[in-house]
């Protein structure tokens, strides 16, 4: 499987609030994969590792519609991986991101998150990710 030129810049979620934050940095896609480095920052909590979503172009075309439409969830994952990140509008035009994030090893780490923002934060971040597929 060949991957596509990686983008080192991050591409970040625009929330106006430093104690919330979601970036993808180092993104890569490997097929329809994306492998990227995710930080997550919430309530005082923060976590910065390696992320998987399978079915990325579907995911981003989910995202813009979400983004059009003001309503939906979107979860980005890989299949048979414990981490995921769910992005989901509801009715009031509130942004909501959610999800967890599990390092396996000798001393195991669970970061479980929440937090929302405005659906003006989703427009600028799906165009972004739409430039990174289009390949620049």
């Amino acid at each position: 499987m060949k991957a596509r030129p990686a983008r080192f810049e991050p591409i970040a979620l625009a929330t106006n609030d430093s104690e919330k934050e979601l970036a993808f940095s180092e993104l890569e896609l490997l097929g329809d994969s994306l492998q990227t480095r995710v930080r997550i920052r919430s309530h005082g909590f923060a976590a910065q590792t390696n992320f998987m979503a399978d079915d990325f172009p579907s995911i981003v075309t989910a995202l813009r519609e979400m983004s059009l439409k003001l309503q939906g969830e979107v979860r980005l994952g890989a299949a048979y991986e414990d981490d995921e990140i769910v992005l989901s509008m509801n009715d009031r035009g509130q942004l909501f991101v959610r999800g967890r994030l599990v390092k396996h090893a000798e001393e195991p780490h669970r970061l479980e998150f929440e937090f929302r923002t405005d659906q003006t934060a989703l427009a600028p971040f799906v165009s972004e990710l739409e430039s990174f597929l289009a390949g620049l």
